[in-house]
């Protein structure tokens, strides 16, 4: 149980705290969305039974970490109205997620086949 929900979890909740602050400190979004992939990728590889929780976990942490972290003070300027565009991160974290789990599907049926 501890292995295939609770590090998990947490090794995503840590990757998507991870990507809020690369997000927080870059005006541009490609060093996120590098970090989302690869995250996402690790995580579906090693994990692939639960590749959907993982991915929301990380695209969510966007949405959570770029509205609530200027109203915790945690970052530059004034609290902005909720940015619903932050949901885009879904996008990258499931496709590195379910590239991690295909990836590694295809790497188990070479080995089974040999």
């Amino acid at each position: 149980m501890l292995t295939r929900t609770l590090i998990p979890s947490a090794l995503a909740v840590a990757v998507g705290c991870f990507a809020v602050s690369v997000d927080l400190h870059n005006d541009e979004v490609q060093a996120v969305v590098l970090v989302l992939l690869v995250g996402g990728f690790i995580l579906g590889a090693i994990w692939p039974g639960g590749a959907w929780r993982w991915a929301l976990i990380l695209g969510l942490s966007i949405l959570i970490g770029d509205n609530g972290a200027p109203r915790l003070g945690l970052a530059r300027g004034p609290a902005q109205p909720f940015n619903w565009g932050t949901l885009i991160a879904l996008i990258p974290a499931f496709i590195g997620t379910y590239v991690g789990v295909g990836v590694r599907k295809m790497i188990s049926e070479s080995v089974a086949s040999v």
